[in-house]
């Protein structure tokens, strides 16, 4: 290497090292977009894979810490083993968590459309628990159909549904979160599931199926294609009912990216694909430049989808539920190790009995030792269910 590229490499590398201390973590595509942004690089796939071995080389020499980049394209499948019950419970007691969002008005999901975006946001979603979903593109039908029954469970059940979308300004990622409101809204549609009406805090007595209220909805001139949720609140108004929420279906809300975020952030923009059928529609309605999720700063994308959330979230219901939690998980901890305490006692006062065929324990009794004959002999292997008497 010579001394001019070796320069070049310790400017780029002192450059990502304040990035990531003030934005960790990130992806690597995110640090390299950062970058470009910040005019240190250019946009050009061998400016990426210079920033690719620069981290590597400075997570290696130790000038970058490893956590600070994530990887969430290689997930490693791992068995859970334990050394033994008191361990277990050990992990048991510090796994418990309440679930914080019983007691709230709203159900809370985020969904991002990039997979590899996800290990930068997930310790906001893990802080609140709610649902992380990466759509990584357009959903399945299996992934419709499965989030289509979730949200009618939890419709029947009052809650309120609100999804925060993570995604690409470009043709493809403007209509992927459209996309997928619609399939499932209409799987939710066809389930026939009865809405139930909230009234001033209060589930209405009578319940509607969907085909009611387009009897309904017939019957006062209202066409079918205008939408489920306005054939529901025309309905109660022409029955004199003063409806303060319709749980139909959810509401789902952008985060990221907007088009003002361009130019805020510094954006480096794409061109659109012509290829992409949706790319005219795209064009006439927000021009010609398309940028990636990945290219918005890791710690805006956090404060965001931080406050949002907190913007639902009922403090004293909240704070009532983290004195629960934390009275449990005493409870627990002390329950599990007094069993296990207990359990350890007793296995170190088992008798060997003398019989093989009895016994799981050591290789065997003494030589003396007769068929039958109880011998007292300490072990801790010994199952007090095979003990002869």
């Amino acid at each position: 290497m010579t001394s001019g590229e070796w320069e070049s490499t310790r400017r780029l590398t002192e450059a990502a090292k304040a990035i990531l201390q003030r934005e960790h973590p990130m992806t690597i595509r995110q640090l390299f977009y950062r970058l470009v942004s910040a005019g240190v690089v250019e946009n050009l796939l061998s400016d990426y894979r210079c920033v690719s071995r620069a981290m590597t080389k400075a997570r290696h020499s130790g000038e970058v810490a490893p956590e600070w980049i994530v990887d969430r394209s290689r997930p490693t499948y791992e068995a859970a083993t334990y050394e033994g019950l008191e361990e277990f419970g050990k992990v048991v007691a510090r796994s418990y968590r309440r679930n914080y969002w019983t007691d709230q008005a709203f159900y809370l999901e985020c969904w991002c459309e990039k997979d590899a975006v996800t290990g930068s946001i997930v310790g906001v979603t893990d802080e609140f628990g709610i649902t992380l979903r990466a759509l990584r593109g357009f959903n399945s039908t299996t992934g419709v159909l499965q989030l289509a029954d979730l949200f009618a469970r939890l419709r029947e059940q009052a809650k309120q549904i609100q999804v925060f979308y993570l995604g690409d300004f470009d043709p493809s990622g403007m209509c992927i979160e459209e996309d997928v409101a619609r399939r499932v809204e209409s799987h939710m549609a066809l389930n026939s599931n009865p809405i139930r009406l909230v009234l001033e805090g209060r589930i209405l007595s009578k319940a509607f199926t969907m085909q009611e209220l387009y009897e309904l909805g017939q019957r006062h001139e209202l066409r079918q294609d205008e939408g489920h949720e306005l054939i529901l609140r025309l309905a109660c108004r022409k029955l004199g009912l003063k409806a303060k929420t319709a749980l139909l279906p959810f509401a789902i809300r952008r985060l990221a990216i907007h088009r003002e975020d361009i130019a805020k952030f510094r954006l480096p923009p794409l061109r659109v694909k012509d290829t992409d059928s949706r790319t005219p529609a795209f064009r006439d309605r927000h021009g010609t430049d398309c940028v990636e999720l990945d290219a918005l700063p890791p710690r805006e994308l956090r404060q965001r989808l931080r406050r949002a959330i907190q913007a639902k979230i009922e403090r004293t219901a909240w704070k009532r539920m983290i004195e629960v939690e934390r009275a449990e998980q005493e409870t627990t901890q002390r329950t599990l190790f007094r069993s296990s305490r207990r359990k350890l006692l007793h296995l170190r006062t088992e008798r060997w009995s003398g019989r093989p065929d009895l016994n799981w324990g050591p290789l065997g009794p003494e030589p003396s030792a007769l068929p039958g004959y109880a011998t007292p002999r300490k072990s801790r292997y010994h199952v007090s269910s095979f003990r002869c008497q």
